[in-house]
């Protein structure tokens, strides 16, 4: 069997070497950070199948996954609807979720290098999973756990000024706290959870930060990024997965199931170029082929409807067809999953 090097160890990297180990491929996987961590991420997982955890065998590491079941919209503030999913979603923090995968790559024989970075490419046998590219001029990403948050449904979904934001259960007792912001608020502030809390009133979403204020934040869960862009859905490389090969707007809450998907999409083909079925270059076309068709509509209809979820106009428009029943929501879940 032709070595595989993994370069990137987010969920498509983990997945993808499991998935290669267990067919006896040897597996390297490359990662510049140490597990466990936290990632800005919505930790909110929509349209995962159990048969695709069996397929990756991965089926363990979601033993104590919470599953989620309702979702209620608000806008700065107010609350809106409150709907039933149109199938269950699954609630597990990345911290859990990256660390029982990595070892379980290393209990099936990978070789995993943790704070390690080498260079990117496309060359005959290495797997681009490094997660999203940062843009210029993005939005922000900033996430964080609580401990003793009341929520009123499984997921909520708090619409403010060119932002929204998710708070949903993960493992353990803790809600998953994950916004996506336009800018963050500027001045000096004792703390970053201080900053934090600016940021949610400069965007009309004071009243989600004074219930914040009388919940615990896990330490070393506050954590964010910046240069987050979906306006574009083009490859920048061939030979990527997940976030790496693009990236779907987060109120989906499909970007994580999409990571597990695209491995267990292309890990036949991965594993045929192993064993000689077919060369690196058949690969690259066959994997990037199979991956326009299985998620290029996702992407594309995903993509349309996320500025009407930043851009308080249209979010106006959105709460009023929402309320007198007109928003199609399970046909738009659906369409992006």
């Amino acid at each position: 069997m032709t070595p595989i090097t993994i370069i990137g160890g987010g969920l498509a990297g983990l997945a993808m070497g499991i998935g290669l180990r267990q067919k006896g491929v040897p597996v390297t996987l490359y990662d510049s950070g140490f597990y466990p961590r936290h990632r800005v991420c919505g930790e909110f997982m929509t349209g995962l199948s159990p048969s695709l955890l069996e397929q990756l065998g991965i089926n363990d590491c979601f033993k104590d996954a919470l599953t989620h079941k309702t979702c209620k919209w608000f806008h700065q503030g107010h609350p809106v609807r409150k709907y039933k999913l149109p199938d269950p979603a699954v609630g597990i923090s990345r911290y859990s979720l990256d660390n029982r995968m990595v070892e379980r790559l290393r209990s099936l024989g990978g070789n995993v290098r943790e704070g390690m970075r080498i260079a990117e490419s496309n060359e005959p046998g290495r797997i681009l999973t490094t997660g999203r590219q940062p843009r210029q001029g993005g939005s922000i990403g900033i996430k964080g756990h609580w401990e003793g948050l009341q929520t009123t449904a499984d997921l909520e979904l708090h619409m403010g000024n060119h932002s929204y934001v998710g708070v949903s259960g993960v493992e353990d007792g803790y809600v998953n706290v994950c916004g996506l912001f336009r800018k963050v608020a500027r001045g000096r502030f004792k703390s970053p959870l201080d900053r934090f809390h600016a940021t949610l009133e400069q965007h009309g979403l004071a009243c989600l930060s004074d219930r914040l204020i009388g919940a615990r934040l896990r330490e070393g869960s506050l954590c964010s990024v910046t240069g987050l862009s979906y306006s574009s859905t083009s490859m920048t490389m061939q030979g990527c997965l997940g976030d790496r090969h693009r990236q779907i707007p987060p109120f989906t809450g499909h970007g994580m199931t999409i990571a597990l998907e695209s491995a267990a999409a292309v890990l036949p083909i991965l594993t045929s170029y192993c064993s000689g079925g077919c060369n690196w270059s058949e690969y690259l076309d066959r994997s990037e082929y199979t991956l326009s068709r299985r998620f290029g509509k996702r992407y594309r209809i995903a993509g349309f409807l996320h500025p009407a979820i930043l851009n308080p106009r249209l979010q106006s428009l959105l709460v009023a067809f929402s309320r007198i029943r007109l928003l199609p929501f399970g046909t738009l879940y659906r369409l992006t999953h």
